[in-house]
């Protein structure tokens, strides 16, 4: 017979396997859930030797009725060439039928491949700073995802005045990025531990944008969003920074789903822009 030992050792292994592979099947099933409602897509710039993975949602739509879309700038975890990572549950938070129900949109989401940026900062180490734009160019992939965002307006019920980019962490300093490189194309933004130009605030004082950082920040301090906010409304701009106490630098999920963020975005558009709520 076996030592009452190794009994109870192979039935903690038993016990752990099973938890394991339970978490395993259930995220699999849970990003297939993601997947499945947004259709896989990719673009390539002439002569260029990296193509855009991007998926789109589409949502139920009206005949002559126009909706907004959103891009999402993923983290820098979900980096990669399957075009799937990047539909996580951040992503699928815009997607859901609730979200659908109340505000019907678009979804475009891109994917950044692995080794790369959606900008390029230059070379720093982290905590981030402010980082110089004008001494960087723009990215492939930037690029493309503006090019990207055109067809589609020319493709589908896009209403051109509701165009937003949301995005955590790498795909937060996305947002800045893509906003000051392309201001006329955004309607508003909703930020969340990201890194910016500080030179570029004058830019953006036409765009409604929500930042959130996390208190405890040690990736993007929070300074940086709070400088960047005040100098934006410094220059006479609709910016609002949300501080969040005891928080860190993943606070994607928590800005995503933060009262009324999802209601004020909705309500933005080039021919009506209101700050965020207080």
């Amino acid at each position: 017979m076996l030592n009452s030992k190794y009994v109870v050792l192979i039935l903690t292994i038993l016990a752990t396997l099973t938890v394991v592979i339970g978490y395993l099947n259930r995220s699999r099933i849970k990003h297939f859930f993601y997947l499945k409602d947004f259709k896989a897509y990719s673009y390539n710039r002439p002569n260029k030797i990296r193509p855009l993975n991007y998926r789109l949602f589409v949502p139920e739509t009206d005949e002559g009725d126009l909706y907004p879309l959103i891009l999402i700038l993923h983290q820098y975890g979900n980096n990669g060439s399957d075009n799937k990572k990047q539909v996580d549950g951040l992503v699928y938070e815009w997607a859901s039928s609730q979200n659908q129900k109340n505000f019907p949109c678009y979804i475009l989401a891109p994917q950044c491949p692995i080794g790369l940026e959606w900008a390029d900062k230059g070379p720093m180490s982290m905590p981030y700073r402010h980082y110089t734009q004008d001494k960087q160019e723009e990215t492939e992939e930037m690029k493309m995802i503006v090019e990207v965002i055109l067809n589609a307006i020319h493709t589908y019920n896009i209403d051109k005045n509701k165009i937003y980019v949301v995005g955590f962490s790498m795909g937060a300093t996305g947002c800045w990025d893509i906003l000051t490189r392309h201001p006329d194309l955004f309607a508003a933004s909703v930020i969340a531990s990201g890194v910016s130009d500080l030179t570029k605030a004058d830019q953006l004082k036409e765009i409604p944008i929500w930042v959130f950082s996390g208190e405890h920040d040690n990736i993007a301090p929070a300074k940086l969003n709070i400088n960047m906010v005040a100098n934006i409304n410094k220059n006479g701009g609709k910016a609002k920074l949300t501080l969040l106490k005891g928080e860190g630098h993943n606070i994607g999920a928590i800005a995503y789903q933060y009262p009324d963020v999802k209601e004020w975005l909705f309500m933005q558009s080039k021919l009506n822009k209101k700050v965020p709520p207080e």
